[in-house]
């Protein structure tokens, strides 16, 4: 905004200026690239997953609490499988390249998408599944690995443009897909997907950018150090940060996997929505992360103490979201809210979780430490949804209230760690002032 004499103020011209470096900048470009990975990844198995229940009630005869049933542990089951791909495809990262297992990936999505259409079976639904969680794990690893190897100020912006577009790509493909199982055959719900990740997947080769961060990579997966490939050590695992992380990841899965796999079902037999309505609000309530991530990235990348703050103000959130739906469970406008909350949590915890993995996990081990993490987290997510279908075919209500429960153990586990690490920072100054140090 302009003052009275039409001049710009600095602190704007600056902003504007940043922001034109940043996009011009080299490490955009290679970005770029991952960003698009990220959106198509959550079009399709995000959305997918989210919608994939109605598809089930209306392409078979079973009941919603049958369904409910059936999907948590179709769910379940393709999230433990999942799980046993993680590590290998962070190996693969590193031996393969982030290009080359990235159009893999593409590839192995495009059939797993075709190929629900064939069963309904529930084993054959699971492997399926499999195959698409092996994708987006993909995706998300590669993406992360790079953020890891880019030298820059911005890296907590980076890592939320990339949140950001994925979760763009879950609303934008959660609104399609609903639309198109309301108004359309059901198989259009899984055809269109697979034709735009064909699509994505030449778009991927021609974005892709090879800059210093990628070099790196490169670089890296033939150096040697002192004579010897780099290795793994078990202190690389055994301190205060990892261990952290890796419970953390965990109990947060727990608590996604027991909710997450009922919000199709509770919408339209619960509330009695249409699909489309049901495919829009749980689309458009990625607009919370969409419209807050960025600037919680911005904030964290000037300001590192946002970094512990921001989680634990997230999961206190989250339990007043959860206590919200468990008190009003009839309400459109609670389950609305809640849904929008539940975004804005998440942007909060994964913003800064992300950026403090891919600033202090070492470079050369990134991928293969990042997906233990995922790993634990994913796991989580199967045992919760191993109880899922089930909470909700004895109460719903029950969904919000064990979730909350369990996010009330992660709070705990926040401020534990919150201690840790005030107490750790006053000892390492008082050595320091000592000459310890």
């Amino acid at each position: 905004m302009a003052d009275i004499d039409g001049i710009v103020p600095v602190r704007e011209t600056t902003k504007v200026r940043r922001f034109t470096e940043i996009m011009k900048s080299e490490e955009t470009k290679e970005v770029l690239a991952f960003v698009l990975t990220q959106f198509i990844s959550f079009f399709v198995f995000r959305a997918i997953t989210q919608i994939f229940p109605l598809y089930l009630q209306r392409t078979t005869t079973l009941t919603d609490k049958e369904v409910a049933i059936k999907w948590g542990t179709i769910v379940s089951a393709y999230t433990f499988g999942g799980i046993f791909t993680r590590i290998p495809v962070g190996i693969l990262i590193e031996k393969l390249g982030r290009k080359t297992i990235v159009i893999i990936s593409y590839l192995v999505m495009i059939l797993a998408t075709a190929g629900l259409m064939i069963s309904t079976s529930t084993w054959y639904l699971a492997l399926a599944f499999i195959l698409l969680r092996t994708s987006a794990n993909t995706f998300g690893l590669s993406s992360r690995s790079l953020l890891s190897d880019i030298e820059t100020n911005y890296k907590g912006f980076y890592n939320a443009i990339i949140s950001t577009f994925a979760r763009l790509g879950s609303l934008v493909g959660t609104v399609t897909l609903g639309v198109i199982i309301e108004f359309l055959p059901a198989y259009i719900m899984l055809l269109f997907p697979a034709i735009l990740s064909i699509l994505a997947l030449f778009l991927f080769i021609g974005l892709f950018y090879e800059g210093e961060a990628e070099k790196r990579h490169q670089t890296r997966q033939t150096q040697k150090v002192d004579g010897h490939k780099v290795a793994f050590k078990l202190r690389d695992f055994v301190n205060s940060a990892f261990i952290f992380f890796f419970v953390i990841f965990a109990v947060f899965g727990i608590a996604e996997g027991i909710t997450g796999p009922v919000l199709s079902l509770y919408g339209k037999n619960v509330l009695n929505l249409s699909e489309s309505y049901v495919g829009t609000i749980i689309g458009l309530a990625q607009i919370g992360y969409i419209g807050v991530s960025p600037f919680i990235g911005i904030l964290i990348s000037k300001d590192t103490k946002y970094l512990l703050i921001l989680p634990t103000v997230s999961v206190i959130v989250w339990i007043a979201d959860y206590l919200l739906v468990y008190l009003l469970p009839l309400s459109l406008t609670a389950f609305i809210v809640f849904l929008v909350i539940r975004n804005l949590v998440q942007a909060m915890f994964w913003t800064s979780a992300l950026t403090i993995l891919t600033t202090d996990l070492p470079k050369d081990k990134f991928a293969l430490m990042y997906s233990v993490f995922t790993t634990t987290f994913f796991a989580g997510i199967s045992l919760g949804s191993l109880f899922s279908g089930s909470i909700f075919a004895r109460d719903y209500r029950l969904t919000w209230l064990y979730s909350m429960y369990v996010v009330l153990l992660l709070f705990a586990l926040l401020i534990a760690y919150f201690f840790f690490q005030k107490k750790k920072e006053k000892k390492s100054s008082e050595q320091t002032f000592l000459g310890f140090k």
